[in-house]
């Protein structure tokens, strides 16, 4: 048996179509439970749009619901944010030192590899948004 812990945010639900349910949430009133809080962005936003799959679920406009996401999700994303582009910018700045590459031109390069990973990952973020799926559940008050 897997110990799996969840964050959960409430929110309000926007619109629903037949494919997705978007919901504003408060992101703020969970982050303190969150082991990426330090670095992640959202951690200081006041509200965030989320666009949870429409599985059926029995939700309107206005109604509140909570978010959920299942633990784990955040560490991938702080992977794929904010780690693998170090470590890419690094090896670039590193290995073209190493061949006595100018400085400003390894810099330059190490930059622009960065922006071509994060180009990369913009063009994959359909797939990457099937690994940090959330649900939702209504509150009934």
């Amino acid at each position: 048996m897997t110990n799996t812990s969840q964050i959960i945010h409430r929110g309000v639900v926007e619109r629903v179509t037949p494919e997705t349910i978007e919901v504003r949430i408060s992101v703020a009133s969970s982050c303190g439970a969150c082991r990426a809080k330090g670095l992640c962005r959202a951690a200081g936003a006041g509200e965030k749009q989320v666009v949870v799959p429409n599985r059926g679920q029995a939700v309107q406009a206005g109604d509140e619901v909570r978010v959920i996401l299942v633990s784990g999700g955040e560490l991938a994303a702080v992977w794929w944010g904010y780690v693998c582009p170090l470590a890419l910018l690094l090896v670039i700045l590193v290995l073209l030192q190493a061949h006595d590459c100018p400085s400003v031109w390894s810099g330059v390069a190490s930059i622009g590899g960065v922006a071509g990973y994060y180009g990369v990952l913009y063009a994959v973020r359909n797939t990457l948004k099937r690994t940090f799926e959330f649900e939702i559940e209504k509150i009934d008050l």
